[in-house]
């Protein structure tokens, strides 16, 4: 519902649940998750317009992540905590869809999901610790992730194309001197990449505030951790997406993924913007999980390597 109505501007609230097309109220056994699917056959009870098959496939996905959240935490954690787990999935997972359809991120969303993680942050005192005294501590920690998460993607941005221009010149200069071409492919590579990032194609200013709602919730010292992996999945799949152009594959050949809108259409399949928010709330997902683990392992690493 939320996928469907926030981007059309109507209310989640009311009207209550009917189809989009002959407008009449679902009947309560029909919106019975994942089974009320089932049960009218893919077909509206009233018109048999068909119900697109995403319905229990994003229901099936979103009972799945719930599963993981009540699995990997188990009793570690209190009830009210693994439901404030619960309720971030929720919103990444609506924020990954609506910017796979629409490639946007409604402020409604994310400034929602910022309250609300405000809200678990400030949980964290009575639930975690029992100690009052440190609720001024996780409204800070809350704040910092807030703001590092707001301007976090604009340092990659610069960091990037520093990193970038080095690794680049050297292969013009080499390139000038021997009156050749060398690394061709890696240098066209780069450039590209180099112009998406000078041109901000890479990412809206949505993404910027959907890092700033990753940041509450998971803290501050989550978001390199979120931006790496974000952006390691976005290079790969944009290889991918330049690979299968290359090779003649389209949209229209890749049925499932031009369904989910992770491919263009004919002939276009290069030029396919790849949802950042999508990749975005993966990687938070994977933080939620692992971050502490993935932190405590390989931080004293990098600790080492910077000394050093």
């Amino acid at each position: 519902m939320v996928i469907y109505r926030v981007p059309a501007g109507l209310s989640i609230l009311y009207p209550p649940s009917r189809c989009p097309h002959c407008l009449r109220k679902l009947a309560p056994r029909d919106n019975i998750p994942i089974i009320g699917w089932f049960l009218i056959r893919g077909k509206c009870r009233y018109c048999h317009t068909p119900v697109s098959w995403r319905y229990p496939a994003i229901e099936t996905l979103t009972a799945f992540l719930f599963w993981c959240v009540a699995a990997y935490f188990g009793t570690s954690q209190p009830i009210i905590t693994l439901g404030f787990y619960a309720a971030f999935l929720s919103w990444l997972l609506a924020l990954s869809m609506i910017d796979i359809d629409t490639q946007t991120l409604p402020n409604s969303l994310t400034q929602s999901g910022l309250v609300v993680g405000f809200i678990y942050q400030g949980s964290l005192a009575f639930t975690n610790t029992g100690d009052r005294t440190n609720f001024a501590g996780h409204i800070i920690n809350a704040v910092l992730g807030a703001v590092i998460g707001l301007c976090s993607l604009d340092i990659v941005l610069w960091l990037s194309m520093i990193l970038i221009g080095i690794i680049l010149v050297p292969i013009i200069v080499l390139e000038i001197i021997c009156q050749r071409q060398i690394l061709g492919g890696i240098k066209d590579i780069l450039v590209t990449l180099l112009g998406k990032i000078w041109h901000n194609d890479a990412m809206g200013s949505a993404d910027f505030r959907l890092m700033s709602m990753i940041g509450v919730w998971l803290g501050w010292h989550h978001i390199l951790i979120v931006i790496l992996l974000g952006s390691s999945l976005g290079v790969f799949l944009w290889l991918i997406n330049k690979l299968m152009g290359k090779l003649g594959f389209t949209g229209k050949k890749l049925g499932l993924m031009s369904k989910l809108g992770l491919t263009g259409e004919l002939g276009d399949f290069e030029k396919t913007p790849i949802p950042f928010g999508l990749l975005l709330a993966m990687a938070s997902t994977v933080s939620l999980f692992f971050g502490n683990t993935i932190i405590d392992n390989y931080l004293p690493i990098l600790r080492i390597y910077f000394i050093f």
